[in-house]
């Protein structure tokens, strides 16, 4: 592959929060480092999800526009997944 992505959890709150961290590189150069906390709200229809990505981009917009279009990916498709 020609990044490497590392993620850890840093904390979990079963039906409540996920914490991690994650740092993206191309051989021995960061691209970028990021705190993401996904947070899980019950509602009387099902649960809001909400993301915060503090993502800080060593190499411009793009690796920042990436974390966004992933995540975006993610939440549709786990919201395909639960509508079946």
């Amino acid at each position: 592959m020609e990044f490497a992505s590392v993620g850890q959890y840093s904390a979990i709150e079963p039906g409540r929060y996920v914490v991690s961290s994650e740092t993206v590189s191309h051989g021995n150069s960061v691209l970028s480092a990021a705190l993401i906390t996904w947070t899980l709200e019950a509602m009387p229809t099902g649960t809001r999800v909400s993301i915060v990505d503090q993502v800080a981009s060593f190499v411009g917009q793009g690796m920042i526009d990436g974390h966004k279009n992933g995540h975006e990916v993610c939440l549709r498709q786990l919201g395909g997944f639960l509508s079946r």
